[in-house]
């Protein structure tokens, strides 16, 4: 305690240890946001029973697209994390890329590349050439040139959807592989159980979620992405509709927390002046 508050009375000095609880607390939170917060999310993206066109209604599409601003900038200032949430019974339920749109306010991000790129959480590929037989491999956090097909980001030369669209995707040429599948299922492939010749002939397949990470010029952590599509299959279609926004920016648990200290702090303050 410093010479000036010894001299305090009991109950003066009681408030000024309340007043230093709520400070540092509300300080710890704000200080504590802003060196652990590297990752801001910048928007989650859901598509729900889409007809994928397989002649099923059982087996549809869904599949949650994620992006958030990584300043760390280890594997690039955006993280895209792909999850699908499909049981494949063909390559229809596979996803082969994700078209989207980045903007500062008013003013388009215009797309650039193709640009290999990265792999911050590293993967998993399934492969096998049938239900019994899969198998998995554990690809290290690195370059996506690890994987059995290089992913790039760049321009879309899709007609549609119309406009300027990032296109983050599974390189061409070849027999298409390593396109996006569901998590194997409680370790027994039970995911893949009803999958038919299309899913397989096309494997190694990337279990997702899978998170991407590469960088683009400009791109800031109060960015907007919007108009994200899906495309699905070893053909070029495209979901017809964008996907729909899901979530917001939520506060971490931590930092939730300290701010409550510090709140807590500050209400025995006004008790404390009030009685």
């Amino acid at each position: 305690m410093s010479k000036s508050n010894k001299f305090l009375s009991p109950a003066a000095r009681g408030t000024w240890m309340i007043a230093a609880v709520a400070a540092a607390g509300l300080s710890i939170a704000a200080g504590g946001q802003h060196a652990r917060a590297t990752i801001t999310p910048l928007g989650s993206f859901t598509l729900h029973n889409y007809d994928a066109g397989d002649g099923t209604s059982t087996n549809a599409l869904n599949a949650t697209v994620d992006f958030a601003y990584n300043s760390s900038g280890n594997y690039g200032n955006l993280d895209v994390t792909i999850t699908n949430n499909s049981t494949p019974l063909s390559d229809a339920e596979l996803i082969r890329n994700v078209l989207f749109q980045a903007s500062n306010g008013s003013t388009a991000i215009t797309p650039s590349g193709p640009t290999t790129v990265n792999l911050p959480n590293g993967a998993t590929e399934i492969n096998g050439s049938d239900y019994s037989s899969l198998t998995t491999t554990s690809v290290p956090v690195g370059s996506s040139g690890q994987l059995n097909r290089t992913w790039v980001i760049g321009t879309s030369s899709y007609s549609t959807p119309t406009g300027s669209y990032w296109n983050l995707a599974a390189s061409t040429g070849g027999q298409p592989t390593d396109y996006v599948g569901p998590t194997a299922g409680s370790g027994n492939y039970t995911n893949y159980q009803d999958a038919n010749p299309s899913v397989y002939q096309h494997l190694p397949a990337i279990a997702g979620p899978v998170t991407f990470g590469f960088n683009i010029a400009g791109l800031q952590s109060t960015s907007a992405i919007s108009n994200v599509y899906v495309g699905y299959g070893t053909s070029s279609a495209i979901t017809s509709e964008p996907l729909i926004p899901s979530s917001s920016p939520v506060p971490e648990p931590a930092a939730l927390g300290l701010f409550a200290v510090g709140g807590l702090g500050l209400l025995m303050l006004k008790r404390r002046k009030t009685a």
